[in-house]
């Protein structure tokens, strides 16, 4: 039973590694872009239960994770911003992966994302992510694979943002 009590843990996600594809991405948008703030929609996002065991962030919250992924990308695509008209804020609204799958784990995060141009909106849509990863009835190899997806989860959404089209129209 002590065994059983000690396996639930606490982990983190992976850190952000910046996407390729992403980057040149960012390259294409016309003007340059300052991340203002990044917040949960809910107290339950603070949070993501995986089995037994629990998944957030060592240093703030899974909002924070996201804004210093956007971050990490615009620095890398020379169009992160100081200061400037053009504010992204964002609001996760969604923020979940499944580990129960005993072939297949699912993740899907969305987030509202909003372009501030001074004091008007140029741009406020709720975007998706989903991403799926080998999983198994085995915990021990369930859990590190959907603790490890949640990287790509980011990526995928933040993907979606650098190319949508309305966000790349709202920056020209």
């Amino acid at each position: 039973m002590l065994a059983l009590a000690s396996a639930a843990c606490t982990m983190n996600p992976p850190p952000y590694a910046t996407s390729f594809q992403n980057v040149q991405k960012i390259k294409k948008l016309q003007q340059p872009v300052k991340v203002g703030t990044f917040d949960l929609g809910s107290n339950e996002l603070a949070k993501i239960s995986l089995r037994a065991n629990t998944m957030k962030p060592a240093q703030g919250s899974f909002a924070d994770y996201v804004r210093g992924a956007a971050i990490a990308e615009l620095q890398q695509g020379n169009k992160l911003a100081t200061d400037g008209d053009n504010e992204l804020i964002a609001t996760v609204t969604e923020n979940m992966l499944d580990s129960t799958g005993f072939e297949t784990g699912h993740g899907r995060m969305a987030a509202r994302f909003t372009l501030k141009r001074g004091s008007a909106t140029s741009f406020n849509k709720t975007l998706t992510a989903n991403v799926d990863w080998p999983s198994s009835f085995v915990g021990s190899i369930a859990i590190p694979n959907a603790v490890n997806a949640y990287p790509d989860l980011v990526e995928k959404l933040l993907g979606n943002l650098w190319s949508d089209p309305d966000f790349v129209n709202a920056l020209k």
